[in-house]
């Protein structure tokens, strides 16, 4: 039997050698750690969104410099800012992945 998170197992629901069905729960880990984590997680979801958003303005704005007004902005510097501003999203979306996952963890061992 295992878990993907480690902790001290709070509750048994079952009793050694009992039969048990798929899907039943066996024991109840502490989750007081994970539950700890989760402001400073929500904290880096809420930075990296703000990161995206400066990055995704900035590369709008250059975007349509580079083309509406060609020569304004250079391919190198709108590459650039499109490639920041795509780093930025799979920075935020990471975050709210762990973020996620970590609820999800909480509520797997009750």
């Amino acid at each position: 039997v295992g878990s993907p998170v480690s902790g001290i197992v709070e509750k048994l629901y079952v009793k050694p050698g009992s039969l048990v069905r798929q899907g039943e729960p066996l024991f109840k880990l502490d989750d007081r750690k994970l539950r700890a984590r989760l402001p400073l997680l929500e904290s880096k979801v809420a930075a990296a969104k703000s990161e995206m958003k400066k990055f995704r303005d900035i590369f709008e704005i250059d975007e349509k410099l580079y083309r509406q007004a060609p020569g304004t902005i250079s391919q190198k510097d709108y590459e650039i800012s499109r490639d920041n501003y795509l780093h930025a999203m799979d920075l935020w979306k990471k975050a709210k992945a762990i973020t996620v996952t970590t609820w999800t963890w909480i509520i797997s061992v009750r």
